[in-house]
């Protein structure tokens, strides 16, 4: 995803890139494509238990931004930081609404003021929602950077939040105006970027605990967490499923944890191609619904008959490995020719 730069934070930019946090984001656009796809292959049930087991993806991408945005801008700059971070954002979302509009058909429907709103309220193409939350976000990031993040309001942020999405179900159906905002309003994704926030301005404090934990446990604990949500999800949750509370717990585990999971794999040869896909995540993120998309009207355009169970899930994961490594090389393609603002 793109992240925001040092430059636009007034600070000196890092010697070296963060592995842990390429190979998170990896990982994570890894879960975006398998919730995008393997609906195409595997049977319903394992289908939903995929797709839910990567929930916690577009919260830890929240995670991650807000962690790259935690300097505090120099003094002055809060409203070119600001800026700069709405253009970087703001390029992607322009060309691939419009890539989707034509290549879609949505540009040239009948009613076009009610196609242009769809695409405004972030429902022209799958993922266009996740630059409605960081164009809010975008705006109180800076305010947060230059303010020590207790401890306690994260917890209570992100208990809260739990709460909240425990009550929802409730005042969504009664109100119209919570179920056209669907999951795009900021107050759902704050605590993540809090969280990021405060593990960037504790980062030592934060290394330095979780390197009492185990390499292997920690490893364990972050793969095997998100299984809480494969084994407890409702597919009928009237809110969606990002903003189920177990989500909310998962994501912040799995962002946490990663470091210390990660030590010492991160810079390992098999965790390279992982590292490549999160340092390019944008243009995967944004590709690989048109990829979902075409396949829906070639090869798949009649559900496959059904598979013996291990075969459906072994060509799944190829869909998968293929998407992405389709939608990296276009980003490598569209980097080469110059277009690196939204092939980043």
């Amino acid at each position: 995803m793109a992240r925001p730069t040092a430059a636009e934070n007034g600070t000196p930019a890092p010697p070296t890139r963060d592995a842990a946090i390429d190979v998170l984001r990896g990982w994570a656009i890894i879960g975006v494509v398998v919730i995008h796809a393997c609906g195409l292959i595997l049977p319903a049930q394992a289908y939903f238990s995929a797709a839910y087991y990567f929930r916690w993806a577009v919260p830890v991408f929240i995670c991650a931004y807000a962690y790259f945005a935690a300097r505090p801008p120099a003094p002055g700059q809060t409203a070119a930081v600001i800026a700069g971070r709405y253009a970087r954002l703001l390029w992607p979302f322009l060309f691939y609404s419009v890539l989707y509009a034509v290549v879609l058909g949505d540009a040239r429907a009948p009613d076009p003021l009610a196609t242009l709103w769809r695409y405004l309220r972030g429902d022209g193409w799958a993922g266009q929602y996740f630059f409605l939350i960081l164009f809010q976000l975008v705006v109180l990031l800076p305010w947060l950077a230059g303010r020590r993040i207790p401890l306690a309001a994260v917890a209570l942020s992100l208990a809260g939040l739990v709460v909240l999405l425990a009550l929802l179900p409730a005042a969504w159906q009664a109100s119209p105006a919570l179920t056209a905002a669907s999951d795009r309003l900021v107050v759902y994704w704050l605590p993540y970027a809090l969280l990021g926030i405060y593990l960037r301005q504790n980062r030592e404090r934060w290394l330095a605990l979780l390197a009492r934990m185990p390499r292997g446990l920690a490893l364990a604990a972050w793969l095997a967490c998100p299984l809480w949500l494969s084994f407890t999800y409702d597919p009928d949750w009237p809110t969606g499923p990002y903003l189920l509370p177990g989500v909310v717990a998962v994501s912040a585990a799995v962002f946490v944890l990663h470091p210390r999971a990660l030590d010492g794999r991160s810079q390992a040869r098999w965790a390279q191609p992982l590292a490549g896909l999160g340092r390019h995540s944008l243009v995967v993120f944004c590709l690989n619904p048109l990829c979902v998309w075409a396949l829906q009207q070639t090869v798949l355009a009649t559900p496959p008959a059904a598979l013996p169970f291990a075969a459906a899930v072994v060509l799944a994961a190829l869909l998968v490995v293929a998407i992405c490594a389709l939608c990296w090389a276009a980003g490598w393609l569209m980097r080469r020719a110059g277009w690196e603002a939204v092939a980043g």
